[in-house]
């Protein structure tokens, strides 16, 4: 079976993305913020009348006392702009629910800048969208955000972001996406990918977590460009051909990250097809089956160019062999990938793959995949894990993947993986 793809040739030298001036307006522009009163779908106060009125570069409050409802249900069609810049500021994702019902996006952004969504859950959106089931955008940016049960459908037609699409930058923060699939149906001429968001440009997440979404390639999230992953967790998302977690065009930074319990024909967790950099974080449980290609017969990381491993776990993950049973494959690399990195823990490797000499091959004994007082999950361990006290911290990281209140470093040791033993809130007793 091939595994070429379009996708994946496309936008071999890219930019450095610089996304913290996406929001930036221009000098002279007076912005102006405008209010929704109720929870109609169309007429005075609506949103949709608000975001009809509203000027480039505006900001969308919600006035809760006076809307005195929790859902807005869309029954018309999506809230479409054509405005280059536009934010919507809602209360709090718990506070307020955009609802499309199944039957259209629920936000689709049509100018050339930046659409800017916080405070807000959007919901079943898409089921018609070639590209983004609930939000569709240029540059896209998503904070406190939850985004769940949305689809892309292609058909015969290539389909992009179950949940979310970008035709430009992607930066998520703080946000959950869930339960959202971009699908195509199989042999008719069509693909799909990014099952939680696609991002045709660069990408930047923050604190996230991509959890069951599912699509051809990327079931969690599909880049184009370069990522910058820190703090996130990506977990039981399924790839039906290749990268159940997350696959990556360019180059990628990945920090302080758990990709655990995700799927796919070719490589469960983590694809990377340029320049990967993993750093403090934890690759386990991971699955997959074939066997058809070297560098994506693995389960965990599957790596095409270099791969720099820093102080990370790569443990559990395993390719299911025919006549039953399965074999370690936590990472597996093309022939003449460059493998470089101190302080890791890697179980087992495919063939033609070596891994950094320092590396340990015990098993670090995983926790399972809990809250463990951060806003993200971790696999916790206890200090007798093999994993604890002889990492690194290289990036001077302040906290584990749980963030603020969990120091990265106990003492003067640093535990391998995402997350640190000996200062955490624990919910299994694990401590």
């Amino acid at each position: 079976m091939s595994t070429a793809r379009p996708e994946f040739a496309q936008r071999k030298a890219l930019t450095a993305c610089v996304l913290g001036a996406l929001t930036l307006i221009a000098p002279g522009v007076e912005a102006a913020t405008r209010t929704v009163l109720n929870c109609a779908d169309a007429g005075a106060g609506s949103l949709r009348a608000v975001v009809a009125t509203a000027a480039n570069a505006d900001t969308i409050v919600f006035d809760t006392a006076s809307m005195a409802c929790s859902t807005i249900s869309l029954t018309t069609g999506a809230i479409a702009t054509s405005l280059d810049d536009l934010t919507l500021a809602g209360p709090g994702a718990g506070a307020l629910t955009i609802d499309a019902g199944a039957i259209t996006q629920v936000i689709l952004h049509q100018g050339s800048g930046t659409l800017t969504v916080s405070g807000l859950t959007l919901q079943r959106g898409g089921y018609a969208a070639l590209s983004g089931g609930c939000v569709a955008g240029h540059n896209v940016v998503l904070n406190d955000v939850a985004i769940k049960q949305c689809r892309a459908l292609g058909n015969a037609i290539v389909a992009r972001g179950g949940a979310v699409f970008a035709s430009g930058d992607l930066h998520i923060s703080n946000s959950k996406i869930s339960q959202s699939g971009a699908i195509s149906a199989s042999g008719s001429g069509g693909d799909a990918f990014g099952g939680g968001a696609y991002a045709a440009g660069n990408a930047v997440v923050q604190g996230s977590t991509f959890y069951s979404d599912l699509a051809n390639n990327g079931g969690g999230l599909f880049v184009l460009g370069n990522a910058s992953i820190t703090g996130s967790t990506f977990s039981n998302n399924s790839g039906g051909y290749i990268g159940g977690g997350l696959i990556v065009g360019g180059t990628a930074a990945i920090t302080n990250t758990t990709v655990s319990s995700n799927s796919g024909y070719e490589c469960g967790g983590i694809v990377s097809l340029s320049d990967m950099t993993l750093s403090n974080s934890t690759v386990a449980f991971n699955m997959s089956s074939s066997t058809l290609q070297p560098g994506r017969d693995g389960a965990g990381v599957c790596a095409a160019v270099a791969v720099t491993l820093q102080s990370s776990i790569l443990a559990k993950n395993t390719r299911f062999v025919s006549g039953g049973g399965s074999v370690a494959a936590d990472l597996s690399t093309t022939s003449g990938t460059t493998i470089s990195g101190n302080n890791n823990l890697i179980m087992g490797t495919t063939a033609g793959t070596t891994a950094p000499g320092d590396t340990i091959t015990l098993d670090p004994n995983l926790g399972p995949l809990l809250n463990s007082g951060g806003s993200t999950k971790v696999h916790a361990f206890n200090t007798n894990s093999p994993a604890a006290g002889v990492g690194n911290n290289r990036l001077r990281l302040a906290s584990d993947q749980r963030g603020r209140g969990f120091a990265r470093m106990t003492g003067e040791k640093t535990d391998i993986g995402a997350f640190q033993s000996g200062n955490g809130i624990f919910a299994d007793g694990f401590e």
